[in-house]
């Protein structure tokens, strides 16, 4: 099939239809370490290059590429074809052999596609955990550390010499070579539109119409990021509002007042965008019925909002300072809810290891068979963080230094440019129904005491909590902090 098409189809919320069969899962491997959480939801990670400061005479003296430059909004260069995936059948219809057999085969084509080992990730979910989850000083916190690896996988493609290395050491990847390998099989694994679950994954690339860019690299991250290369004239109204419809369209909407505020200016030399928008319905939805107001404890005060209620048989979870239970999504992966003990803090576990739980559940020796009471607040939060700070905290320094920094394998003359900011933006709702969100960018204790010898356990999310959403591969798409539901 041909590698890519012309068409731009905005994304879409497919319709719920009813789980068919169960998805098949795979064993994580051990490792001891934490991540953070966060809900389904969506992410956009962007990041522009501007040159040096110039002199005066000098600046915008940019070689032509001798392709002619465009009038309209944006040129689109390429853009990849994305999997086809066959739709879940619609069970009130009737039981289709046929298509649900066409189904789950199309689903274990993009499963066997997950890279051999993904180990690589584990350190960076606990220092980009760490990092941006920390200190959020009562507010609400959330990112995406899938949507931000691939990000800064790109990012790696665009640079060479230290500014590389530097990027490879954070994403724990000795060569391009691996990245491209890992992050391919990431990509293609959580990546999901059968009607079911939406799991979709998107990258662009915003080119400056005048300067010459290296045709191989902007290939490389169409093969192995799935990005689409858009060209036209930085700054202008009519390039803005095509950025602005791109990140719009491939988050679902969700992200639109923040989105409203970005832009690329007239300096811009490129920019990449990277998003994730993620929807999956509970596996055993909850009952408005049971929905009640209750009083959450934040940490200006308490509040009273809507609280979600079940009780289903279920592990439950525990270590030295905390508690956990996660709810299963339907054919996808897990919400996991972590509540510190009274008098712990997020922040604590964040420093500990109680995030290896969401890594490795099975693994996890302090776990019971119970009833959960279960007791949560709907919430719909959302955040926007310069990860300028955090990035360079993490080792990615060269990028952000105009005399440092080495882009030569973006542009042909990339003299002087310089990573200018990175953002990132999130928002998270859960209800009775699942979790939806969007999103841009722009761990075992011994001397735990176990619950005792009980049938049934209360777990009721009345304080700040960390929560993940895993997809199907059990990799950590969203981790987030709930300070005020």
């Amino acid at each position: 099939m041909n590698r890519y098409i012309q068409a731009n189809d905005a994304i879409h919320a497919p319709a719920k239809l009813k789980r068919a069969v169960a998805a098949s899962r795979s064993r994580r491997p051990l490792w001891a370490g934490a991540a953070a959480a966060v809900t389904a939801a969506a992410i956009f990670l962007a990041v522009l290059f501007r040159p040096a400061q110039a002199p005066e005479e000098e600046q915008n003296n940019f070689p032509l590429n001798g392709l002619i430059s465009v009038a309209s909004a944006a040129e689109v260069l390429a853009q990849p074809e994305y999997p086809e995936m066959f739709p879940a059948p619609d069970l009130e219809s009737g039981w289709d052999d046929v298509a649900c057999t066409a189904w789950q085969d199309s689903r274990r084509t993009q499963w066997a596609l997950r890279p051999e080992d993904d180990s690589a990730l584990y350190d960076f979910y606990y220092d980009t955990a760490r990092e941006f989850l920390t200190n959020s000083d009562g507010a609400n916190a959330l990112y995406s550390p899938l949507n931000l690896y691939l990000a800064l996988g790109m990012l790696a493609e665009l640079t060479d010499g230290n500014t590389r290395a530097q990027i490879l050491d954070l994403l724990n990847c000795c060569s391009l070579e691996e990245l491209r390998s890992l992050a391919s099989g990431l990509w293609n694994v959580n990546y999901c539109d059968d009607g079911q679950v939406t799991s979709l994954l998107a990258s662009s690339l915003w080119l400056r119409e005048d300067t010459d860019y290296n045709a191989d690299t902007m290939q490389i991250l169409a093969d192995t990021y799935y990005a689409s290369s858009y060209r036209g004239v930085m700054g202008s109204e009519a390039l803005n509002n095509a950025f602005q419809t791109w990140l719009n369209d491939n988050t679902g909407g969700l992200l639109s007042d923040q989105i409203e505020g970005l832009s690329l200016d007239a300096d811009t030399v490129l920019a990449l965008a990277s998003t994730i928008y993620f929807k999956a319905s509970w596996e055993e939805s909850f009952s408005g019925k049971l929905t009640s107001r209750e009083t959450f404890h934040a940490p200006g005060g308490d509040v009273s909002v809507d609280f979600l209620n079940n009780e289903s048989d279920q592990y439950f979870y525990w270590g030295e300072d905390f508690t956990a239970v996660n709810l299963p999504l339907a054919d996808s992966g897990k919400m996991w809810i972590l509540l510190p003990d009274e008098g712990v803090t997020v922040d604590d576990l964040l420093a500990g290891d109680a995030l290896a739980l969401v890594i490795d559940p099975s693994s996890w020796e302090n776990r019971k068979h119970l009833t959960v009471d279960l007791s949560i607040p709907k919430f719909d939060i959302s955040c926007q963080t310069d990860l300028t700070e955090g990035l360079q905290n993490l080792g990615v320094i060269d990028a952000f230094d105009g005399e440092k920094a080495d882009f030569s394998p973006a542009c042909k003359n990339s003299d002087g440019l310089y990573l200018s900011t990175a953002i990132h933006g999130a928002r998270v709702l859960i209800d009775e129904e699942g979790c939806t969100g969007a999103a841009y960018t722009v761990m075992p204790l011994e001397g735990a005491v176990a619950p005792g010898e009980m049938d049934t356990i209360e777990f009721t999310a009345d304080r700040p909590f960390l929560f993940a959403v895993t997809g199907q591969d059990e990799q950590i798409l969203f981790l987030g902090v709930v300070n005020q539901p």
